[in-house]
């Protein structure tokens, strides 16, 4: 299946709004913010940011604008690319598995081979960082059935959607500083526990808990596979 994309899906007026509010809820102490290093970084260089949006249900709370355009989006991409997934769960089937917002320093990437969102259906990338003017490196990249590896045009404001178990990739950035949104859409419950959850039922993972530790960051790492780059 091919990454669909919804040029300048956010507008700079949008992105900036974005960012002040997840940068407010920095600043203020929100549980849902970890610190990753690279394999082969000091320890503790950060090098990602993930910001867990959905957290006590704040990106639903603090954004409730992007929510609903990301909601009419995916469904339109959906129907568009044929894919036809999201009418089979339900209209109350699908929820937002996970809102993360990253952030991408020099040495930050996703280099896992064969990297894929496990248990969920679509996954929409928005970029918020100008790849001609913010960072250098980190680009969007997915390995084809082929062998071919495909670098993906990704430009601020657009909206990227693929198929969760789509294998992909991000080249490391160089300099400068990468962000963007990711979100999954899956068929479990809302999750607003500060990580991105594998569990369908009651999930042992609390605000507050300490994920900038080296069990919280492990653990993080485990999860989104960025400890086997």
């Amino acid at each position: 299946s091919q990454v669909q994309f919804i040029r300048n899906f956010l507008s700079e007026e949008e992105i900036e709004t974005l960012k002040k509010t997840v940068f407010k809820m920095q600043e203020d102490g929100f549980p849902g913010v970890v610190n990753k290093t690279t394999p082969g970084k000091p320890w503790l260089q950060t090098t990602w940011k993930t910001t867990y949006l959905h957290t006590n249900g704040a990106f639903k709370e603090r954004l409730p604008w992007l929510e609903q355009r990301l909601w009419e989006a995916v469904r339109s991409v959906d129907r568009s690319a044929n894919w036809d997934l999201l009418p089979q769960h339900g209209a109350h089937g699908l929820t937002f598995r996970t809102a993360e917002f990253h952030e991408y320093w020099p040495g930050g990437q996703l280099s896992q081979r064969q990297h894929y969102d496990s248990g969920s259906i679509i996954t929409m990338d928005v970029m918020l960082s100008d790849p001609k003017e913010d960072f250098q490196g980190g680009k969007f990249v997915t390995p084809e059935s082929d062998g071919r590896i495909l670098q993906h045009d990704f430009g601020k404001g657009d909206a990227a959607f693929f198929l969760s178990h789509k294998y992909h990739n991000i080249r490391p950035v160089s300099a400068g500083k990468r962000m963007v949104l990711v979100v999954e859409v899956w068929s479990g419950p809302e999750r607003v526990c500060p990580h991105r959850c594998w569990s369908r039922g009651a999930c042992d993972r609390k605000a507050g808990d300490n994920l900038n530790g080296t069990t919280g960051a492990v653990a993080s790492a485990a999860e989104n596979g960025w400890l086997l780059g």
